[in-house]
């Protein structure tokens, strides 16, 4: 099995390298802004392998899209009131985490 290291580039630029298990090597990436980018990548070998390059791939990124989360609304008022006295309105929105 290979041995050494992969270097990542996106548009040209070393995103950071990975080291090589079982013939593998991942690196994980983060992209700031949408739009397609070109991804590489190199073998950088230990000693008694020959490196190598793989040819260029495009990702294309978009940005996160807002998930709309369904929603339900409970209402509970009394039953009667009584004039110049304060009374509790209450809604309950879920789920909880609903803002």
């Amino acid at each position: 099995s290979a041995a050494g290291t992969v270097s990542f580039k996106v548009a040209g630029s070393e995103i950071g390298t990975a080291a090589i298990s079982n013939g593998v090597a991942t690196l994980a990436h983060t992209f700031a802004s949408a739009g397609a980018e070109v991804v590489t990548a190199d073998f950088l070998p230990a000693a008694g392998f020959v490196g190598s390059s793989a040819s260029a791939q495009t990702v294309t990124v978009s940005n996160l899209a807002p998930v709309d989360v369904e929603t339900s609304l409970v209402l509970v008022v009394p039953a009667a009131g009584t004039t110049d006295v304060a009374v509790d309105l209450t809604a309950t929105v879920t789920p909880a985490n609903a803002v």
